[in-house]
C-alpha cells in the first residue's frame, strides 16, 4: 500500500527538474542573446572604421608622385575615430580604438574592446563579459 501512494512523488520531483532547467536555459539563452548582439556590434563597427581607415586614409598625392599607394596615417587614425564616434551605440562602453598600420601590405587593422555587463549571469558570478572584435582592410597594388 505504501509503495502505490508514493507513485506519483517522482512525477512531481521530475516536474519541477525539468521548470528548474528551463529557467536556467532561458537566462542563459537571455545573457547569451546580449552577448552576441554586442559582439556583432563590435565586429560591424571595426570593419566600418577599417573600411573608412583605408579608403580615406589613401594618399593619392604620393601616387601620383612615387606611382605607389599608400595610406596616410593621420588621415586613417581620424576616419576610423569619426566613424566609431558617429556609430558608437551608447549602451556599450567601448575603449579606445586601437589603429595598426601595415605599410608593406598597405592595411590598417582595427581593434576594439568593450565590457558588456550581465544581468542574470551576477547570479552565477559573472557581473559582466570582456569582448574584442578586429577587422582588417588593405589596398591591393597593381602588379
Amino acid at each position: 500500500m505504501l509503495i502505490k501512494k508514493r507513485k506519483g512523488a517522482v512525477l512531481i520531483l521530475g516536474v519541477f527538474a525539468a521548470i528548474w532547467m528551463f529557467i536556467v536555459i532561458g537566462i542563459l539563452l537571455f545573457d547569451g542573446g546580449i552577448i552576441i548582439a554586442a559582439k556583432m556590434d563590435l565586429y560591424n563597427l571595426a570593419d566600418a572604421a577599417a573600411s573608412a581607415a583605408v579608403k580615406i586614409g589613401y594618399d593619392e598625392e604620393n601616387f601620383m608622385k612615387t606611382g605607389k599607394k599608400q595610406i596616410n596615417h593621420q588621415k586613417a587614425t581620424d576616419a576610423a575615430n569619426k566613424i566609431i564616434e558617429l556609430n558608437l551605440r551608447k549602451k556599450w562602453q567601448f575603449k579606445a580604438p586601437v589603429l595598426k598600420f601595415d605599410d608593406t601590405k598597405n592595411s590598417v587593422t582595427v581593434q576594439l574592446t568593450t565590457t558588456v555587463p550581465t544581468f542574470f549571469m551576477k547570479l552565477f558570478g559573472v557581473p559582466e563579459i570582456n569582448l574584442k572584435g578586429e577587422a582588417m582592410e588593405g589596398l591591393m597594388q597593381k602588379q
